[in-house]
């Protein structure tokens, strides 16, 4: 492929486990090359729906992880393992499986990293700013990509329990990755300080490049109230539990808790 040129893609419909075709649900979908930012909020006014309610419609419960600058994979873990509880606590056996799911998802990302860019399914420059601190004016694109495989494949290698930095937390392409790796939609429940929430699905679209071959890529929604409401009540009556997180927005840094559900309905 020649320098500048673009891959072009015939998609075929959201990829949806459930049944329950996204394409038709009223979602806004990121357009690639638009930037996916989970810190900020939707245009315009949003009805308070507050966690709480979420939870009561998919009769679940929050489960709390450690606040190590590594909530969001241990969130992940905790969410698709349904560890049932008030809080994760990592003692070596989860440890041990949690950074072994972060591992996996962050080397996936990893291998598909030059592809996803070349597609515009992250902005090249913001991540790099955020994973290096570094100024993007003397970099030329293969550079900033190194850099950024460089710094993904040190966060992949130490562990769940262990202290990161904020360069180092999980953000949009992390999401996708999570999402794109298990093969099945992830919904992050974003709070507000407010007590106001909206719902964000990451998932991914079967992609075909025109050259050849099969691509998956990623894609994320902002699903307005009804249409979350609506696939999550299917979801539940279908006993089939969707991944979720909360993303809880706070001044003194964003937190992830992963949405479980009573062992006893899925047994």
């Amino acid at each position: 492929m020649e320098e500048g040129q673009k891959r072009t893609l015939t998609q075929t419909p959201i990829f949806d486990c459930y049944g329950a075709s996204l394409d038709s649900a009223n979602v806004e979908m990121k357009e690639p090359g638009e930037k996916i930012i989970d810190e900020s909020t939707p245009e315009g006014p949003i009805e308070v729906v507050s966690v709480a309610d979420w939870l009561a419609l998919l009769g679940s419960a929050a489960t709390d992880v450690p606040p190590n600058g590594q909530c969001g994979w241990n969130a992940w873990y905790a969410a698709i393992t349904n560890l049932w509880g008030d809080v994760l606590v990592l003692n070596e056996e989860e440890t041990l499986l949690s950074s072994s799911y972060k591992t996996r998802a962050m080397t996936f990302m990893l291998a598909r990293l030059q592809w996803a860019a070349e597609l515009d399914e992250f902005d090249v420059d913001d991540l790099y700013k955020a994973l290096t601190n570094t100024s993007i004016d003397s970099c030329s694109m293969d550079q900033k990509l190194l850099a950024i495989a460089s710094a993904l494949s040190r966060v992949r290698n130490y562990s769940v329990n262990c202290e990161a930095p904020l360069s180092d937390w999980v953000r949009t392409v992390q999401l996708q990755a999570m999402a794109t790796y298990l093969r099945e939609p992830l919904f992050v429940i974003d709070e507000l300080e407010t007590g106001q929430t909206f719902v964000h699905c990451h998932a991914y679209a079967k992609a075909k490049p025109t050259h050849g071959g099969n691509y998956e890529q990623s894609k994320t929604f902002l699903l307005d109230k009804a249409s979350a409401q609506s696939l999550f009540s299917a979801m539940r009556a279908a006993s089939v539990p969707p991944t979720v997180l909360i993303l809880r927005h706070q001044a003194t840094g964003n937190h992830f808790n992963a949405v479980t559900y009573p062992p006893e309905r899925y047994e």
